[in-house]
């Protein structure tokens, strides 16, 4: 049997007694038929959660199966116990409902999440995901410098902008050496920012997408 596990991130009631889940998988997203979930006796009624890393059998190996022999590997219980940090979250989701991603890409995205979502500083987690993200979708942000002074980072250029040039930067310096640890940072090992840091970065990430991608993220509004 070919086991795998995913990321339900999206939980539908589906006939009388099913749910439908949305999985986020390192082969890509799936939906999943949790036949009888719904029933208050039924073994996957605690796998078909929002937010839980569960395993399952794919024989099929398609977009859409059955729950078969699911089991709970992490329902995420720290995160799920605070609303602000579980809308944050959903800000991934939200994305990954939203472009269109190559099927090469999603095991990198895959653990990436879990990164996230096992990490000590959550927050700081979603920003480095949001801002690698960018790379994958093929607007990646622009760090090459060639010398110069760095004044700071503009959005609309996509790049650092020098201390003789007439662009106002979204960034400061400091705040554009932030923002180049956390894009390429590993994940587990950022360091905490201040609540106005996480504020200014999570702005950065709504006015980047909405910029490059035209995309808004009701998540971060």
């Amino acid at each position: 049997m070919n086991n795998k596990e995913g990321i339900i991130y999206k939980v539908q009631d589906y006939t009388e007694n099913s749910r439908l889940l949305k999985v986020l998988t390192k082969d890509g997203i799936i939906t999943i038929n949790a036949r009888g979930s719904q029933k208050l006796n039924s073994k996957d009624r605690i796998l078909a959660q929002y937010l839980t890393l569960i395993s399952f059998n794919d024989d099929k190996n398609s977009d859409f199966i059955y729950l078969n022999n699911g089991k709970l590997i992490n329902d995420f219980s720290n995160i799920k116990k605070d609303y602000f940090i579980t809308k944050k979250v959903n800000v991934i989701f939200e994305v990954l409902n939203k472009v269109i991603i190559e099927k090469e890409h999603y095991n990198k995205i895959y653990q990436l999440t879990l990164d996230v979502l096992t990490s000590t500083n959550i927050i700081e987690g979603i920003i480095s995901f949001m801002l690698k993200l960018t790379y994958i979708l093929g607007y990646g942000m622009n760090f090459k410098n060639d010398g110069k002074l760095i004044k700071g980072f503009s959005i609309n250029e996509g790049s650092i902008v020098y201390e003789n040039s007439l662009i106002t930067p979204d960034l400061s310096y400091d705040e554009t050496v932030t923002l180049l640890k956390l894009t390429y940072g590993n994940i587990k090992e950022l360091e905490p920012l201040t609540l106005l840091e996480k504020n200014i970065f999570e702005k950065f990430i709504y006015k980047y997408y909405l910029d490059k991608i035209e995309l808004k993220l009701k998540s971060l509004e």
